[in-house]
């Protein structure tokens, strides 16, 4: 008997459950269905989490619950680890029966259906909320067990280094163009710098990455390409973005689990600009400079020309600017300025201080640099200090 036939069979049955929960259970709480899109891990981890923060909040406001029937199809996963972690947690639907009563929902009239591709986080309930799903002492073991076999001593500090390519893309989209995010890319080679400090700072570095161009050429023993070496598990990917000492990326899908599980987060080399303000990070941005005087644009001209939360090739391109990457030195600068505010040895200037206010107002009075139209709220980022030495005039 085939999956449709399978599927079909089992079609009445939801329909009374349906019916079930449209005709009693809904008159004492709010109802919704989702279906969760695991083919990505950005909108695996940080859709679902976003979903789950969402509903937390609305039930505490209207003090009332609110029952998220989860369906995991369980197709394409790009992380099946996280998947089953987040099912534990969840009230979901999987496998056939899930189709069937994902089915029934759909045709029943009043049933309330939401996509959780939003990983914005507009109201700050990542701050506001800790809720992330729970590993098995097992899993906590077999984690532990496995730094200790490739990090000697006590001090288990540990830094995951993420950075994008297209390898990832390519793979599982080999029948597209997927050029229109190269902007996006970084080449792993300007990172052995960042890299090699933070292991003389006593941090073993991780490489992480499912799929990558190439692998990371430090011959420092603390630097691990676990990306490339053989080690590398779903399981591993979660655990390690988990329990990291802070995330140095460039803003990708499975940095979603270091915030998930508030991990300090450091976004190198990202854009668009205001993509993160959400996010409670430290933030150096790639430049964008205009291609008549190759000079970098303020936040304001940014926003003039519509690049704030631009995500495609071509709106740069028909913005008539160019994307330029960070030097291996700015990255170690930062590399370097994140430890720093990770231990508590980085002082503010005054004059510092003063810079990211006026980069706050700046954000609340341009609309367009808003990450929600009607939500007035400080971004949550925080800029580099070492962003502004190179760069002075980027909130003039």
């Amino acid at each position: 008997m085939n999956k449709k036939t399978l599927i079909r069979l089992q079609i009445p049955f939801a329909f009374v459950i349906v019916f079930f929960l449209r005709t009693i259970l809904r008159l004492f709480i709010r109802i919704r269905f989702t279906v969760i899109n695991e083919s990505r891990m950005g909108l695996l981890t940080g859709g679902t989490y976003q979903a789950m923060l969402d509903s937390l909040e609305w039930s505490r406001n209207h003090y009332r619950n609110d029952l998220v029937i989860y369906f995991f199809r369980n197709k394409k996963s790009s992380n099946k680890f996280m998947s089953e972690l987040l099912q534990r947690e969840l009230f979901t639907i999987t496998g056939n029966f899930g189709e069937a009563l994902f089915f029934a929902a759909r045709k029943v009239p009043g049933m309330s259906f939401f996509d959780p591709t939003d990983v914005d986080d507009y109201l700050g309930l990542y701050k506001k909320y800790s809720i992330p799903p729970k590993f098995r002492e097992a899993e906590l073991k077999a984690g532990f067990n496995y730094l200790d076999s490739v990090i000697s001593g006590p001090d288990k500090k540990f830094v995951c280094l993420l950075v994008r390519d297209s390898a990832y893309m390519n793979e599982i989209s080999p029948n597209r163009d997927n050029s229109y995010t190269d902007y996006r890319d970084s080449d792993i080679g300007s990172y052995i710098k960042a890299a090699d400090a933070l292991a003389d700072l006593g941090y073993t570095v991780f490489r992480m990455g499912a799929q990558v161009e190439k692998k990371l050429a430090s011959k420092h023993p603390k630097v691990i390409d676990y990306a490339t070496n053989g080690m590398r598990s779903e399981f591993l990917d979660v655990f390690l973005c988990a329990h990291c000492s802070f995330i140095l990326t460039t803003g990708t899908g499975l940095d979603e689990v270091s915030r998930m599980f508030q991990r300090p987060v450091s976004y190198v080399n990202i854009i668009p600009v205001s993509g993160v303000n959400q996010c409670e990070a430290l933030v150096y941005p790639k430049i964008i400079c205009d291609r008549e005087t190759n000079l970098p644009l303020t936040l304001r001209q940014i926003a003039e020309r519509d690049l704030q939360f631009a995500y495609f090739q071509d709106l740069y391109d028909a913005a008539n600017v160019f994307v330029r990457d960070m030097t291996e030195d700015e990255i170690l600068s930062f590399a370097l300025e994140s430890v720093s505010r990770l231990e508590r040895s980085w002082t503010p200037t005054y004059q510092y201080l003063e810079l990211e206010e006026k980069r706050i107002n700046l954000y609340n009075s341009i609309t367009k640099l808003r990450f929600h139209p009607t939500i007035v709220r400080d971004p949550d980022t925080i800029f580099a200090s070492c962003f502004y030495e190179n760069y002075p005039n980027f909130l003039d």
